[in-house]
């Protein structure tokens, strides 16, 4: 799954009018775009079913490092080692 997927997902689950569960068995690949979708899908109670631990630890992630620069004051960032 990867960014081409994008639009007719979003059409997909803008257009269900009730809750809305992806089924994601068969999804083996996804790039960073398509998981901070999934992230901000499941933020806004999509759930995602059957996903890979995979995903969902990169979910997690990506869901982690979007709190923290939420967190920051705009304009600073990350001291780096």
């Amino acid at each position: 799954m990867n960014r081409e997927h994008l639009a007719e997902l979003k059409a997909q689950i803008k257009g269900s009018g009730s809750r809305v569960t992806m089924d994601l068995k068969e999804v083996r690949l996804v790039d960073v775009e398509i998981v901070r979708f999934l992230g901000i899908c499941q933020r806004e109670g999509v759930d995602l079913l059957l996903c890979s631990p995979y995903t969902r630890d990169w979910i997690a992630k990506e869901e982690q490092s979007y709190a923290l620069a939420l967190s920051r004051p705009c304009g600073t960032s990350a001291e780096i080692m």
